[in-house]
């Protein structure tokens, strides 16, 4: 919703320079001067406010990323992955897998909010855990959910991993099955990295 706002913003908002520029050519040729000039000094304006928007935004996205980028390699963060998977029971955790699900939730909830771009995610060290460790946890998600009663629980990073996915293979059934099957081959030596293994 967020972003088909912030289209229609930017639709809108090329509508009026591209009026704007109208106008100001139809001021040049009826040499209404005073009125070109004005035109001229409010379409630059909003050339600029349009350029240092855009600067600002992605100058919010770097430092929202640097900060994440940060407590995930915070060596609190680096301790729980390591010791998140129970070598003699096979099995997460869930305390600390739920605190390293709740990590890449907020990093998911950025995105689905507008601050960190897909393009930014897709390309990042992050991303890249993110959707390993919603693939390979669904089940512990799914207990999650029924233990603390809340569906929607990590709902933001499934939705990542959707448009993850769908960046990665595009939306075809057989390239997705492909690509969960890649993954899940890899699943071992996951955990063998994250455990320092």
């Amino acid at each position: 919703m967020r972003e088909r706002l912030s289209s229609l913003v930017q639709c809108v908002l090329i509508i009026l320079i591209a009026a704007g520029a109208l106008w100001l050519l139809h001021a040049l040729a009826c040499q209404q001067w005073d009125r070109a000039a004005i035109l001229l000094v409010g379409l630059i304006t909003a050339g600029v406010v349009w350029w240092q928007g855009g600067l600002i935004k992605a100058q919010i996205q770097f430092q929202s990323f640097i900060e994440l980028d940060k407590e995930w390699n915070s060596p609190e963060m680096l301790e729980t992955r390591e010791k998140a998977f129970n070598k003699t029971t096979k099995q997460y955790d869930l305390f600390k897998l739920e605190g390293i699900l709740e990590f890449l939730e907020k990093f998911a909830s950025f995105r689905k909010a507008g601050v960190l771009d897909m393009n930014l995610i897709y390309n990042s060290n992050i991303g890249w855990y993110a959707i390993r460790y919603y693939f390979f946890n669904v089940t512990n998600i799914g207990i999650l959910r029924e233990k603390w009663k809340d569906d929607s629980l990590y709902e933001d990073m499934k939705d990542l991993y959707l448009e993850y996915l769908a960046l990665e293979v595009g939306r075809s059934t057989e390239k997705r099955q492909a690509f969960e099957k890649e993954l899940e081959a890899t699943r071992d030596q996951f955990i063998r990295n994250e455990s320092r293994n």
